[in-house]
């Protein structure tokens, strides 16, 4: 959307001979640019752009203007200048992957000049956020962050270089209660979205435009999807709808040509009495796809159709999802009981310690190579299945194989199963620290394959042993 609006506004400045541009698209990383200028005391001089590669910039302007110039480079999704000061004629600026900046310099006498920008460091693990104005408060989500209000409880936007939202049910005590117009607008790198349970608006356009989400799960309580809502959204396949919603707006789904699943909450009758508008056909795709009546709603407090809140691992889920260290499948479910391998496990225990994982050969590469490298796995077989042992093994070398007493083990009736002494150090030191605390029977399993809520568990209090 946001290239669109800007193709528009490079047209139509070039039509009026008004303002030379720099614009830069395509699919190369964009990592330095040059331009010359000349101001002039009826105009401003502006020169747009986007910039593809996250990182530290420095920008050098020649000659230095004087003072009474005002000149900047702005993020044009925020309108604001892009914060930082002034060394001389050299400004050192972070800059974020998919957002548009435009260089502008307030008139002055006429004057001409050249800004080099060029990338100095790699890529940051968050793109910089702007001093949050009194009553607001920036969130961080996976890639970027979003603006909350915390008088009203409202998402106001989002840094559209964020890849996952995860949104909780609270940001610094205040309620989330609203995702309000446009606030998801744009983040094309944005693959999937949580919404909490204490959401009960969500504004017009909240979403538009996102192409890389393939599944959304609307909670309990939401009463509209508003117009615009999921336009432009590409990827979608799946939508949970509870049966609280009772008005569709005009165009929610225009080209989300991919929808084909729609799961709903309440009976068709129900679906039926919904207002949809489908003026000019623009939400076909929803009334094109298959519906799936009395469908389970995620639960408002776990966010997953198949988590209740009173689970004995759901608090485990919640930290797991919200710390990015794993995610649900389509349909709004968690899949508890579902196996794990041991490349998602790897993968999972990089993204704790830090590692970006993404862009791989294999979704696992990262993941693979980062335990290599740490001595945490040789790596093989990375789509097999992980036993609870073997869990504890990798838990274990991350915590650097610390000593620990084994002669308690025997108390175990399958402690003899668990193979190898690492193994077994492991699983004592699992035990010790409350990582496994065994099953119901009062066996540890080792053998057995580790499930998702298990993996969830485990990471979980390992997370909080090691603080």
């Amino acid at each position: 959307m946001k290239r669109r609006v800007l193709s528009i506004l490079l047209l139509i400045c070039l039509a009026a001979s008004l303002v030379t541009v720099a614009y830069a698209d395509g699919e190369d990383l964009i990592d330095s640019l040059e331009f010359s200028y000349t101001t002039r005391q009826d105009m401003n001089s502006e020169y747009m752009f986007f910039c593809f590669s996250s990182g530290t910039f420095t920008i050098t302007i020649s000659p230095m203007p004087p003072a009474t110039d005002q000149f900047a480079l702005y993020d044009y999704n925020a309108d604001t200048k892009c914060p930082g000061t002034w060394d001389g004629n050299t400004f050192t600026v972070q800059l974020d992957s998919g957002t548009a900046y435009y260089w502008n310099h307030s008139p002055a006498p006429t004057a001409s000049y050249h800004v080099t920008i060029r990338k100095s460091t790699g890529k940051p693990s968050n793109p910089t956020t702007p001093p949050a104005e009194e009553g607001q408060a920036w969130y961080p989500l996976e890639g970027g962050s979003l603006l909350f209000d915390l008088t009203t409880g409202t998402i106001i936007t989002c840094q559209q270089a964020v890849t996952k939202a995860v949104i909780p049910n609270a940001i610094n005590g205040v309620p989330v209660k609203t995702i309000g117009i446009a606030a998801f607008s744009a983040c094309e790198q944005l693959t999937s979205i949580t919404i909490p349970g204490s959401v009960t608006t969500i504004d017009e356009r909240a979403l538009e435009d996102c192409p890389s989400l393939t599944s959304v799960a609307i909670p309990n309580g939401v009463t509209s999807i508003g117009k615009l809502m999921f336009s432009h959204c590409l990827g979608l396949t799946s939508l949970t709808i509870p049966a609280s919603v009772t008005t569709i707006g005009y165009g929610a789904t225009l080209l989300c040509d991919s929808l084909t699943d729609v799961y709903y909450g309440g009976s068709q009758a129900q679906w039926k009495a919904i207002k949809i508008d489908n003026e000019n056909g623009l939400n076909d795709a929803l009334l094109n796809a298959t519906i799936h009546y009395n469908s389970a709603i995620p639960d408002p407090e776990t966010g997953f159709t198949d988590v209740p809140a009173n689970a004995w691992y759901a608090a485990e889920v919640e930290y797991a999802v919200e710390h990015g260290l794993m995610q649900g499948i389509p349909g709004g479910k968690f899949d508890p009981d579902g196996i794990f391998t041991r490349g998602q496990i790897l993968t999972l225990l990089a993204r704790q310690a830090g590692v970006d994982t993404e862009g791989g050969a294999t979704w696992y590469t990262k993941g693979v190579e980062w335990a290599k490298e740490k001595g945490v796995s040789d790596g093989e077989k990375p789509e097999e299945t992980i036993t609870r042992a073997e869990l504890a093994t990798l838990l274990y070398r991350c915590a650097n194989s610390p000593a620990v007493s084994t002669s308690q083990m025997n108390k175990w009736p399958d402690a003899s199963s668990i193979p190898g002494s690492e193994a077994t150090s492991a699983m004592a030191w699992c035990v010790e620290n409350g990582i496994i605390n065994g099953t119901d029977d009062g066996k540890l399993l080792p053998l057995g394959t580790a499930t998702r809520k298990e993996v969830a568990v485990m990471i979980q209090r390992y997370c909080e042993k090691l603080g």
